[in-house]
């Protein structure tokens, strides 16, 4: 039962984490989705530092684990756990060297495109309570 459960999370990391580029893109929309869901309910959006480190606890503590694990079960090929080891090494290489710039950027972005929105909304939600 513990193999079976590994590869279904192994296949749920394995599509945001096929390359860097891939893993960028996901997070971008990740860092979206909860920032507006931040905004919505009042909160200011997520700090670029905390977004960065977790990033990379997550790829330590989860995506990390499950390639270690995954490599303990000894019935997965060692051609593929390779494989493995490298993407998952590139995408945090990837991210501690990329990640700050690109937080910086996605933040800025996001506050030009939604929070104004955001804030317009709330302001016409104020005036109708008013």
């Amino acid at each position: 039962q513990i193999l079976p459960s590994l590869l279904l999370r192994a296949a749920d990391i394995g599509s945001s984490f096929q390359n860097f580029m891939t893993s960028k893109t996901w997070a971008q929309r990740y860092y979206t989705e909860t920032n507006a869901w931040l905004l919505s309910e009042g909160r200011d959006i997520f700090s670029r530092e905390l977004f960065f480190s977790d990033q990379i606890s997550h790829m330590d503590n989860y995506v990390g684990n499950i390639v270690e694990r995954l490599k303990t079960t000894k019935c997965i090929d060692e051609t593929f756990l390779i494989v493995l080891q490298e993407n998952f090494t590139a995408n945090k290489n990837g991210w501690i060297e990329e990640g700050n710039s690109l937080l910086e950027k996605w933040e800025k972005d996001f506050r030009i495109t939604y929070k104004a929105s955001f804030l317009k909304e709330k302001e016409e939600k104020d005036e109708e309570k008013a």
